[in-house]
């Protein structure tokens, strides 16, 4: 099985930063979708484009927390 996806890094200024994302995050759902591997997060970031807000849950050790990316 693929790797969860985990934020390797957060551009200063960028929406994920805006949002509160933290390098080592897990991404484990984008919008309403549940994301499992590595594909399917990519696929769903894909699916969502940039012109909505994109709700993402995230892992961020033992707590879920849901941020909201805005477009630039």
């Amino acid at each position: 099985a693929a790797a969860a996806l985990a934020v390797a890094v957060v551009l200063r200024g960028s929406p994920a930063e805006r949002a509160g994302l933290e390098v080592g995050d897990v991404i484990v759902q984008v919008n309403e979708q549940a994301v499992v591997t590595r594909d399917a997060a990519r696929e769903a970031l894909a699916d969502a484009g940039a012109e909505r807000p994109l709700r993402l849950t995230v892992r961020r050790g033992d707590r879920r927390l849901s941020v909201t990316l805005t477009a630039p």
